[in-house]
């Protein structure tokens, strides 16, 4: 029986996981090759086509602001759309990994999370 302190090996492969997950950045899947910028980003959101970029830094550019992560650029975008709606000026929460979508060669739009996902089941 596997100890409290000690996990077993299902736990290890468990926690590797979600320790990977956490760890992956956009920076990281730039270096692995996964996403070659620019990369552009878009999604339909309150009838609204949003835009951005993921940038050779890893950074994200949208409505002509540079973010840090994915999921700010999502909450600066989805706000702005509310804002237009008169819901406020209030920052929403975002995940950006799951909000933008990019291209893929077909042509299709596919979450960019799905890279990220590829990517750590290797």
């Amino acid at each position: 029986m596997p100890s409290a302190h000690r996990p077993d090996g299902a736990q290890k492969a468990t926690a590797a996981v979600v320790s990977k997950r956490l760890g992956v950045l956009v920076r990281g899947l730039i270096e692995a090759g996964v996403i070659v910028p620019p990369l552009p980003l878009e999604r339909m959101y309150l009838g609204r086509r949003l835009e951005a970029q993921i940038e050779l830094d890893g950074t994200v550019t949208c409505m002509d602001r540079c973010f840090d992560t994915l999921s700010s650029a999502a909450s600066h975008a989805r706000s702005s759309c509310t804002e237009l709606l008169g819901a406020g000026s209030h920052r929403l929460s975002s995940n950006g990994w799951a909000f933008w979508q990019y291209r893929d060669e077909e042509g299709e739009l596919e979450s960019i999370g799905s890279l990220r996902s590829r990517f750590l089941r290797g």
